[in-house]
């Protein structure tokens, strides 16, 4: 006895081609917004690490803003692997802030990293009997 064979209303092929030309371009796009999601993620974190380093090295008594400015950069360069990064140290009596900033160049536009570090800034006082 033989089984008899489906009757199709349509013809079904290359449908599964159309699929495939219509989901690859999304899939494609998927991937490099994830793959661009984590270079931001990996620019974000070694933004904040450079920019408590910095405080930290500025915010001790006779600290240097611009040499904790120049460890926040190179900290930066060896983390994150980007060129473009601004460092801003600002010393003040109160309080030492330190803001890490930088671009990341992505095929959908620029996406800007920035991470702000505040401490309380040391100082040396006399004891007084």
């Amino acid at each position: 006895m033989t089984t008899p064979r489906r009757q199709r209303r349509g013809s079904d092929r290359g449908a599964v081609s159309t699929e495939i030309a219509l989901a690859a371009p999304i899939l494609v796009l998927l991937l490099i917004a994830l793959i661009y999601g984590f270079a931001w993620a990996n620019a974000s974190y070694a933004a904040r690490s450079a920019a408590h380093q910095a405080v930290q090295s500025a915010r001790v008594v006779n600290g240097d803003p611009g040499t904790a400015q120049a460890e926040a950069v190179q900290t930066m360069r060896e983390r994150s692997g980007v060129t473009n990064v601004q460092v801003v140290v600002d010393r003040g009596q109160q309080t030492t802030t330190a803001t890490v900033t930088t671009t990341i160049s992505t095929p959908f536009g620029p996406l800007q990293v920035e991470y702000t570090a505040v401490a309380p800034t040391e100082r040396w006082a006399p004891l007084t009997p």
